[in-house]
């Protein structure tokens, strides 16, 4: 007889009944393998009636359950202890069940509860815990804390109680024993014992409260608590969760958990429709429990009570009085000072946000676990109108432009011309390729229509590649307009002798200005004037707040600023710092003011709370992405694929010298000088990695030498036969050469190169040629002058030769084939040579330890510069397994 049969078949009902549904889940489960059938039992109800054989199996697998569950958190179940596998056998329907079929029942059953496990990529315990939604704390201790009702005199007006939720009824119900019970039940399993008593162990460590049940023995035992007790119990339940301990709170609170806030109620001074950047607010203070505010008299009976834990209209709430006082007079003084000038809107955003104190001292800090921010409904609304571009009436757009802007790009108009109505700046952060030129030309026009250029000229500062970008977009949809460049490139001498002598009159004869981020210092007339309108491109030029360009950027004067950048964090936080002391000056305060709002974000770790700092920002800043179908349907797939091109032995040699050298010069360089070394050594290994030669500088670029190079060529093999065209990405500017002879000979044809030392002239009319159907096949671009504003679609393959170690600068270049107008789907090729740290860095940002896209990133670099030399050399170090196809003896290494 088959095990199904023993267990199933001879119970079948012989008519449809209500167990005829759990029997049809359980047989395929069966069919399957006789483990997958006992497992399935697990997560099912029992059936009525059924047989000893059914009945034994079900009440086995619930005891190797909680076997597990108490055993801990490994990767493979341990096996059932002998004794409980004895007294199971012992109870064998013998007629029914033969001791083969259930010692074979037992290891396909721990076989089968493995493989499920890793399938999900959990351990046993894990995996079973999440089978049915009441075992989520199977095989852990339970704090329990409950109202006392028999407390005579109020002494002792809580009971707590810890147990350990070790077995599973006949219908998979959890049961509870206390703790003193487990103590009795496992003396002879101290595995088990361990395994729950550790996670109280642990906790008690951050816990001075445990720690005195523990050393008390009271844990052990039910034992009552004061209102004090049970105030320090809960104040630790953070840390009981952190080490996975549940608790329970039964009774205590009768509608909800309530505690003792300051109660800051925000309302506007001037309203004149929408809310302006000179619009004012107040604020009165007082204290609410539950969101509902006290009078003056029930806060001053609170405050002189003991604090903790108190009753309150027959409720208990919790009351940290000596915080909260402190925080009322803080407040109120803060009231009174801002009594007569009022909040600014920079101000009200920061006290909403979170982030009160940022930039001025007399706005106190503050928790929300002991403070509450409302605003009224005037505030609310104008806020919320703010945040909503989509609800503004906007007027028609010059030059038929209402007809060519899509839906999300009009949005984005709106957007624009709120903000700069309102007189605030804004951060326009689509997507690249979502058209945010287009959108600013749009705006520029309409300002325009309005009389807003009376005089002189909107300034728009973009990298060079970009301006002829600019001077085509402004001709093809707002011809109207003169557009002038402040280029020397682009003028002529008598020009030049014009700016020069006269910048005013030159400036006047033009309604928008073109001019780039290294002219901003050298071109000082320019911060003689108060333009009408500033518009930074690729912002993120800005991003270091020290660099002379951004300082003289940001010195550049105007009522009205805008960003455009699709990248506000790079890097570091200090990129949106820069950012928006352009856009919004004083928004985010002092840089040390900023360092260290960050630094209390990040504190909260092993997740940061960055909360504060997006709802700050998001009035101002505006982000659709090309990957919302909601934004837009018609961009055809992005597909990636991660090109592993392994060394070379020469490329090895090479690398696993460098290996050896960074050893070296890490053990004898001082602390001064190792930033540096680090720096010096991870530049070397991307040469290497890329090809020798470039690490050599011997120019012999022969393909055979580097595993890239071989890679390539059958890549462009490939593109070249479906008569396709590619971009190829190198942040090596001595590559670029090498790179386009080796892809000429492949494709048979040659290409284009773009890089720092192209002139301005020739960057538009490469485009213009690669672009046109039956232009070059392949374009090599240096990541650093090429990756932005370029608009390239008629590649359907974008190679990353070497990678920048930073996924919004690489999504940047990417997006210079995927944007608006491509009609292919668009691949994207980045070459990881595997077993070096290429390899390794590239599985720290796929494995989304980079929060590029949560505002914040810490950046490769600076991850491994902050790493001890051990550390920082194993993570260099040449992974031989992964590079050898055969041995080291065949690569004579």
């Amino acid at each position: 007889m088959t095990p199904v049969d023993i267990i199933i078949r001879p119970v079948w009902p012989p008519v449809l009944t209500g167990d005829d549904a759990e029997y049809r889940r359980l047989l395929p489960a069966f069919e399957r393998s006789f483990g997958a059938g006992l497992l399935a039992m697990l997560s099912g109800e029992p059936v009525l009636n059924a047989g000893p054989g059914y009945q034994f199996f079900r009440r086995a697998v619930r005891a190797f359950a909680m076997h597990t569950v108490r055993s801990g958190g490994g990767e493979t179940p341990e096996a059932f202890p002998r004794a409980e596998a004895a007294e199971l056998l012992a109870s064998l329907p013998a007629a029914d069940v033969p001791p083969d079929i259930a010692d074979a029942g037992f290891n396909a059953f721990l076989d089968a509860l493995g493989t499920e496990a890793r399938a999900q990529g959990l351990s046993p315990a894990d995996f079973i815990r999440g089978i049915r939604p009441g075992w989520k704390d199977l095989g852990k201790v339970t704090f329990h804390l409950a109202e006392n009702r028999k407390d005579p005199d109020g002494s002792s007006p809580f009971v707590f109680l810890a147990t350990c939720q070790n077995k599973l009824g006949e219908t998979g119900q959890v049961k509870h024993i206390p703790l003193a019970s487990a103590l009795k039940t496992y003396a002879d399993d101290p595995k088990t014992l361990l395994a729950f008593l550790t996670p109280v162990k642990a906790a008690a460590e951050h816990s001075a409260f445990l720690k005195s049940l523990l050393d008390g023995n009271r844990i052990f035992k039910p034992c009552l608590f004061s209102a004090a007790d049970a105030w320090a119990f809960l104040r630790d339940i953070p840390v009981f969760q952190e080490e996975g301990i549940p608790v329970r709170l039964a009774g205590l609170w009768q509608n909800g958990r309530k505690c003792l806030k300051a109660d800051i109620s925000l309302d506007v001074v001037r309203k004149r429709g929408l809310f302006t950047s000179d619009s004012l607010a107040q604020f009165s203070v007082g204290a609410s429990i539950g969101g509902v505010r006290l009078s003056p008299e029930e806060l001053a009976g609170i405050l002189n009570a003991k604090g903790g834990l108190i009753r309150v209209k027959g409720e208990w709430i919790e009351a940290d009085t000596v915080r909260v006082r402190e925080l009322l007079e803080k407040w109120t003084a803060a009231r009174d000072y801002f009594a007569g000038t009022g909040l600014t809107f920079a101000q009200v955003l920061r006290i909403l946000s979170g982030a009160g104190g940022l930039a001025d001292d007399r706005v106190p800090e503050f928790s929300e676990e002991i403070c509450e921010v409302n605003a009224s409904p005037a505030l609310s609304e104008a806020v919320a109108r703010l945040c909503d571009p989509d609800s503004a009436v906007l007027p028609e757009l010059p030059d038929g432009l209402g007809s060519v802007l899509r839906p999300y790009q009009l949005t984005g108009v709106k957007f624009l011309r709120n903000m700069l109505e309102a007189g605030f700046g804004a951060c326009l952060a689509d997507d690249m390729g979502l058209g945010k030129t287009l959108q600013m030309i749009s705006c520029i026009a309409l300002l325009h229509r309005d009389g807003a250029f009376r005089g002189l000229p909107a300034l728009i500062v973009a990298p060079a590649s970009l301006l002829a970008n600019w001077a085509d977009e402004f001709n093809r949809f707002a011809p109207r307009l003169r557009i002038g460049n402040l280029h020397p490139s682009a003028l002529g001498a008598e020009e030049r002798l014009r700016l020069e002598s006269e910048p005013e009159r030159f400036l006047k004869a033009y309604d928008a200005v073109l001019v780039t981020y290294a002219m901003v210092p050298k071109r000082r007339f320019l911060h003689e004037f108060e333009f009408p309108l500033i518009v930074l491109d690729e912002a993120q030029q800005i991003k270091t707040p020290s660099s002379q360009v951004s300082r003289s950027v940001r010195s550049l004067r105007s009522p009205r600023r805008i960003a455009m950048t699709g990248t506000p964090v790079e890097n570091s936080l200090s990129d949106l710092w820069s950012i928006f002391d352009f856009i919004c000056p004083s928004l985010l305060g002092t840089p040390d003011s900023f360092r260290a709002f960050v630094r209390v974000m990040d504190s909260k770790k092993p997740h940061p709370d960055y909360t504060p700092l997006r709802k700050l920002v998001r009035p101002y800043i505006l982000h659709r992405l090309k990957t919302d179908r909601n934004i837009i349907s018609d961009l055809p797939d992005k597909l990636e694929r991660r090109e592993r091109t392994p060394l070379t032995p020469v490329q090895a040699k090479f690398y696993r010298r460098a290996v050896e050298a960074m050893k070296h010069d890490l053990e004898t360089a001082d602390e001064a000088r190792r930033s540096s070394v680090v720096l010096g050594y991870l530049l070397q290994f991307k040469q290497i990695c890329d090809h020798p030669s470039l690490f050599s500088g011997n120019g012999e670029y022969a393909s055979e030498r580097s595993g890239k190079f071989l890679h390539l060529a059958r890549l462009a093999d490939r593109i070249a036969r479906a008569g396709e065209k590619m971009l190829v990405f190198t942040q090596f500017r001595e590559l670029t050469e090498p790179l386009h002879e080796f892809l000429a000979g492949c494709f048979r044809r040659p290409g284009l190169i773009l890089h720092g030392g192209t002139p301005v002239s020739g960057r538009a009319e490469a485009v213009r040629q690669f672009q046109s159907e039956q232009g070059p096949p392949f374009f090599i671009i240096s990541l650093k002058a090429g990756g932005t504003g370029l608009n390239l679609t008629a590649a359907a393959h974008v190679v990353h030769f070497d990678r920048w170690w930073n996924p919004a600068v690489e999504n940047q270049a990417t997006d210079r084939a995927y944007r608006i107008g491509q009609k292919q789907a668009v691949m994207v090729h980045k070459f990881v040579t595997p077993g070096t740290i290429e390899e390794k860095i590239d599985a720290l940002i796929t494995g989304k330890q980079f929060l590029a896209s949560s505002l914040l990133e810490r950046g490769t670099v600076r991850l491994l510069t902050d790493m001890n030399n051990a550390e920082l050399l194993n993570f260099v170090r040449l992974d031989m397994d992964s590079v050898l196809d055969g041995t080291e003896e065949e690569w004579n290494i």
